[in-house]
């Protein structure tokens, strides 16, 4: 049984990192989306950049 602590903290690190990233992922998303809505300069740089 201690043998398999450390491949249980592991997997439960991993877990919580996909966690986090799908979070900042969901997060970056929704400020894309507010920026597209309030028409800014920035989105549209973006855009340029994207198409390039």
């Amino acid at each position: 049984m201690p043998q398999l602590m450390p491949l249980n903290w592991v997997f439960s690190s991993f877990m919580i990192s996909l966690v986090v990233v799908s979070a900042c992922l969901i997060y970056s998303e929704k400020i894309e989306i507010s920026a597209l809505n309030n028409g800014t300069n920035s989105v549209m740089n973006k855009t340029d950049l994207w198409f390039w």
